[in-house]
């Protein structure tokens, strides 16, 4: 293994046992009356914006002709409802309680990956969960609320409408450059914990899954690729996406990388199965640590002397 990048979505967050999921911040959320009245309020906080990977979804559905059950799109009102939304999420997750599970998955491979020395960590989320644990630098390709910088919103969408621009990641004032799109192809492990891998973030990683699940990809092209997540429905959802990106060709991507789903529900069926997986990985993240190869460089030269 030379070296590796870590995905964290907001899956790593709730394992950990924090309470970050949309229910949790916007339960009871009672904004004042001219953000109710905006389409954004209403396509977010109606029945169907309930979870993190359909806020996206419903968001982007106001490009470009949206009518909410209060009317037309009004850009000031729905920029206004953006901003407060941002701020809810901000202030919400500064203040919520930050104790964490110990014996969690997100927990022990976090540690895992500090100690194995060769990964890159990149994360969803606006949380600063990975480096209270790890003294690490973390690419928040989102933002974080350490420093008020949370970017809400969609990717760039080609029927954007110039008043609600600011709803585009993109055209936010904290929108970074990321390595992140190099870092995938050019690592030989990559593993993506709590990430849904949907429709809103599909853009990171179209390229990266198209070229793993191309006909006659090279032995050195191989990569070992792990993917972290709750239960049954959430892996269907994924390997649902993962078929989609790679035109309908999901047995290709196996065949061609060391690829695995892990489970952490303990509830499922298989969870000792899934057990056992992850236990395997974090010894293979042992066995090819930073420390560990030098070991094997120091025994190595001994031999020779």
């Amino acid at each position: 293994m030379r070296r590796g990048v870590l995905v964290i979505g907001n899956g790593f967050d709730l394992d950990l046992g924090l309470k970050t999921s949309f229910n949790d911040i916007f339960n009871g959320w009672d904004p004042n009356l001219d953000v109710k009245i905006s389409s954004l309020y209403d396509l977010v906080c109606g029945e169907t914006g309930n979870q993190w990977n359909l806020l996206e979804d419903n968001i982007r559905s106001l490009y470009p002709d949206a009518i909410s059950s209060f009317g037309p799109i009004t850009s000031d009102m729905d920029e206004k409802c953006h901003q407060e939304m941002i701020f809810k999420i901000t202030s919400y997750l500064k203040e919520m309680d930050k104790s964490v599970n110990n014996q969690s998955y997100a927990y022990k491979l976090i540690h895992s990956i500090h100690q194995n020395n060769k990964f890159s960590i990149y994360s969803f989320n606006y949380t600063d969960s990975v480096e209270r644990f790890i003294d690490q630098d973390v690419c928040h390709v989102h933002g974080k609320i350490e420093d008020n910088s949370v970017i809400l919103g969609t990717e760039d969408n080609e029927n954007a409408d110039r008043k609600l621009c600011f709803l585009q990641k993109s055209f936010s004032p904290f929108y970074k450059s990321n390595d992140l799109k190099c870092a995938l192809n050019n690592s030989d492990t990559v593993i993506f914990f709590g990430h849904s891998l949907g429709k809103a973030d599909y853009l990171y990683f179209q390229e990266f899954f198209k070229k793993q699940s191309e006909d006659g990809l090279s032995e050195k092209s191989r990569k070992k690729i792990v993917i972290i997540t709750y239960d049954e429905e959430s892996r269907r959802d994924i390997l649902f996406q993962l078929f989609s990106m790679n035109n309908n060709r999901l047995d290709l991507f196996y065949q061609q990388n060391d690829f695995e789903v892990i489970l952490t529900c303990k509830e499922d069926f298989l969870h000792e199965k899934y057990e056992r997986r992850f236990a395997e990985l974090l010894s293979y993240l042992k066995e090819n640590s930073v420390s560990n190869d030098q070991t094997k460089l120091a025994n190595l030269a001994t031999s020779f002397r």
